[in-house]
């Protein structure tokens, strides 16, 4: 029965149809998955509409915005989040799509801030360069992560040895973009900061 099933849950309903304290410390860990869960959610919540609307909003499209509607905005960007966070739930759901895909796809999207927080530590690259890779970056990992998921992976057919491989891998090759793109933005191009001019 429980080999179906994920490790923690299996623990967890081992706990329940145990009965007495261990059934009570099973609701318990299960309350603190959900108060984590929670936690995560809100701070990335916090986090996009932050973004939105501090960095897009306040210091670039309408740097003159009362507070107020500033304050608006961020409820909006908000609310926004939890609906196309609810409707992906929902699709994932419906769909039993492998959460595989999308544990892949995140760790490709944070990747992605890997070489640009090196960059901006340790060099004077420039932002612009950086930005392309990060761009270029990102459409890789998608086509990528997508291609390795489907029902046909190409890359099987090729190489059929790949099918024992972990699809992580597809990530990686995001990175790599992005820092190919990067350099030859940086060399060839020859993109500068206005603040490398002065």
């Amino acid at each position: 029965e429980y080999q179906t099933i994920g490790a923690f849950q299996a623990m967890m309903n081992v706990f329940r149809d145990s009965g007495g304290f261990v059934t009570a410390f099973s609701y318990i860990m299960l309350l603190a998955v959900i108060a984590g869960i929670m936690s995560t959610a809100d701070s990335a919540l916090i986090s996009v509409s932050n973004c939105v609307t501090v960095d897009i909003f306040q210091n670039w499209l309408t740097p003159k915005l009362e507070s107020s509607k500033l304050v608006m905005i961020g409820w909006m960007v908000s609310f926004t989040g939890i609906l196309l966070a609810f409707g992906f739930a929902v699709y994932i759901h419906q769909t039993e799509m492998d959460f595989a895909v999308i544990l892949t796809l995140q760790s490709a999207i944070a990747w992605q801030g890997f070489p640009a927080y090196l960059f901006g530590l340790y060099t004077n690259v420039s932002t612009k360069a950086i930005l392309y890779g990060v761009i270029v970056g990102l459409l890789c990992d998608f086509v990528f992560v997508g291609m390795v998921f489907s029902d046909n992976d190409p890359f099987v057919e090729l190489a059929p040895i790949m099918a024992g491989l972990n699809k992580s891998w597809a990530a990686l090759i995001g990175v790599a973009a992005n820092l190919l793109v990067t350099g030859i933005c940086q060399c060839l191009c020859q993109f500068r900061d206005h603040y490398d001019e002065k």
